[in-house]
């Protein structure tokens, strides 16, 4: 595989190098009209809007947060800047995605992932095998964050969204603009020194609910938005309009790999003992507010409710969460005992998110699950995977593109494959995983061919296969890749928009652990007129013979590519990649997955019917 694609290390925010995080452009005084076209307003503030955006080179929809930057004053404009630098870093199934962001002197506008599903605020889940689901995957993803030296500090239920409206979707953590680094050994020794900050509730403010992206908005309360009747939690400024979000003051209290925070943020009802204290805390302030979220998605209540600031923060300081509501005898006992383990006011005897995965309230429901969901797991995406290693450079650069601009809804089957192989709930997929989904889909692979396999999939070298590697290895096995899609790709890795990818391009992209040689043959490999670059026709002809090549190459080599009949698919080829096709017309000849029958159509659709039809689980919980 030769040098990495980006080397970000597991517990610090990416280099400059950091290919995943180049993919995200700002784009300074250049029109976000040029590419997206406008749809519906999603949501209104103060300091802006969110609104729907198309791609005019695919369709597919995106979500734009516009701000008035006139309207926002410093400490605002850098916890904007915190969010966007953090989530750049960040590639997590149940984070937020964001895209590109234009700036200019007036305004800027944020392209980010469209969730329409709601806040888990205003959605009551009604089995306990629904919470189990929810509350897994905000500990998958803060045990990643924190593993990135990262810390959320305003987790809460309007923190958290669900990516659609059907009753199995998944949740996304939004909203890092409190979010801080922890970790010394890759950050300065002094914590930068800012404002003191103290998230303020007061009465006289109005309520500001998140839209259906999760962009706070100015509303009225909603019917069924169980929250609404926790008075404090009346949080009126709008989500751009924050405060500063900064680490605070102080010195390191603590050892090499952790940092005690000291400024005071949050929201009241979430805020750990220490925060309230002000004595300085730790990354443990994230998993005290997600023992929050799980009593209050259990009980419908806070654990320490009150009329007033003040007052929470007495309860919280000097009292304990009652557990004598009716609501817990609809769950099962060791439920109580995990929250209880998130609620511990000391926080080194607090649960960690690896320890409060492992707990058996969650592990029991988590390995039935993904004992069931590895007898179902897709072998188009298993050899997909095989498939992917033996692609070009630039190839796996383009679909790296390709993956990174998918919209949840397109991606959703990937997803659901990384969740099931990524076991450890890390965020990532390790050898021993891979080499586990491998085994258990009787897929008979070396240990030998196994190790080249990972190392092929494993771009930047990390010692783990990435969400964002894992999708662009598999993007290809739904057919939805089209002209438009390779086009956008196209336009992506030509940054300066010379019309061809040079290895000036390429050199900007990757950064500077990318040897010059080494991207010199990378344009070499699909440069047909020995020009030096790569041309839009040059660059698409690659994608569909680059597919082809690879198929005979597997073929030849007996790698698993034989139907479950013992036949092979036989090769085709269509000159037609070469003439002009619409921007949504699938390429099949070039997508086309290696089991799927030759004539086999894919189904790309999801009946309401089948919308979180699971079996039922053990605990109902009465909603009423």
């Amino acid at each position: 595989m030769g040098q990495c694609l980006g080397c970000m290390s597991p517990s610090a925010p990416a280099s400059p190098s950091d290919f995943q995080a180049n993919l995200i452009e700002t784009k300074k005084e250049a029109s976000y009209s040029d590419t997206y076209a406008d749809g519906r307003t999603l949501g209104e503030g103060i300091t802006g809007c969110v609104k729907e955006i198309y791609s005019k080179s695919t369709n597919t929809k995106y979500a734009m947060k516009s701000i008035n930057l006139a309207r926002i004053d410093k400490a605002q404009m850098k916890e904007l800047e915190t969010e966007i630098n953090i989530l750049k870093h960040l590639d997590h199934p149940n984070i937020v995605r964001i895209f590109e962001v234009y700036k200019s002197r007036r305004n800027m506008h944020i392209v980010m992932e469209l969730l329409t599903g709601g806040e888990l605020a205003s959605r009551v889940l009604k089995t306990e095998k629904e919470i189990i689901s929810v509350v897994t995957q905000l500990l998958s993803a803060c045990k990643y964050w924190h593993s990135r030296g990262i810390v959320h500090r305003d987790l809460k239920l309007e923190n958290v969204m669900f990516a659609s409206k059907d009753k199995s979707s998944n949740v996304k953590v939004i909203d890092f603009g409190l979010g801080t680094t922890f970790a010394t050994n890759c950050f300065r020794n002094q914590l930068s020194t800012d404002e003191h900050r103290v998230d303020n509730n007061s009465s006289n403010r109005s309520r500001s609910s998140h839209n259906e992206n999760g962009s706070s908005v100015k509303s009225s309360p909603k019917a069924g938005n169980f929250v609404n009747s926790f008075s404090p939690n009346k949080r009126g400024s709008s989500k751009y309009s924050m405060g500063s979000g900064s680490m605070g003051r102080g010195k390191d209290q603590l050892s090499q790999t952790k940092r005690m925070l000291l400024s005071t943020v949050g929201t009241a009802f979430y805020m750990a003992p220490e925060v309230v204290k002000g004595s300085g805390y730790t990354e443990a302030c994230d998993l005290w507010a997600i023992g929050v979220i799980t009593f209050m998605l259990i009980t419908l209540k806070p654990p320490f409710p009150g009329s007033s600031e003040k007052q929470i923060f007495r309860n919280l300081v000097y009292g304990s969460p009652s557990f004598n509501s009716s609501r817990w005898s609809k769950v099962s006992p060791e439920a109580k005992k995990f929250v209880k383990g998130l609620l511990r006011p000391n926080p080194d005897e607090r649960f960690t998110a690896e320890e409060a995965l492992d707990h058996v309230w969650l592990k029991t429901q988590n390995d039935n699950d993904r004992r069931l969901s590895f007898e179902t797991l897709d072998k188009d995406v298993l050899n997909s995977l095989q498939r992917f290693t033996c692609y070009t450079k630039l190839k796996k650069a383009a679909l790296m593109v390709v993956a990174h601009k998918s919209s949840a809804h397109n991606i959703e089957d990937l997803r659901d494959a990384f969740v099931r192989m990524d076991v450890q709930h890390t965020g990532t997929i390790t050898f021993e995983e891979l080499k586990q989904a491998m085994q258990e889909n009787n897929m008979d692979i070396g240990d030998e061919e196994l190790a080249n396999l990972f190392q092929g999939l494993d771009m930047d070298k990390s010692g783990h296969i990435r969400y964002l590697e894992f999708l662009a290895a598999t993007v290809e096995t739904k057919s939805i890749i089209t002209v438009g899609q390779l086009s956008e790709a196209f336009d992506h890795l030509d940054e300066d928009r010379s019309g061809f990818i040079t290895q000036k391009n390429m050199k900007k992209l990757l950064g500077d652990k990318f040897a010059e040689e080494e991207i010199r043959n990378m344009i070499s490999e699909c440069d047909a007129n020995g020009d030096k670059r790569v041309s839009r026709e040059e660059f698409i002809k690659m994608m569909k013979m680059e597919s082809d090549k690879v198929k005979r190459t597997l073929v030849e080599e007996n790698l698993k590519l034989d139907n479950s009949d013992g036949t092979v698919e036989k090769e085709s080829h269509d000159s037609s990649i070469d003439s002009p096709r619409s921007p949504e017309e699938p390429i099949v000849e070039v997508m086309k997955p290696q089991l799927r029958a030759k004539d086999e159509k894919p189904d790309h659709t999801k009946k309401d019917s089948d919308c979180g039809n699971s079996s039922s689980p053990e605990h109902v919980i009465e909603t009423s």
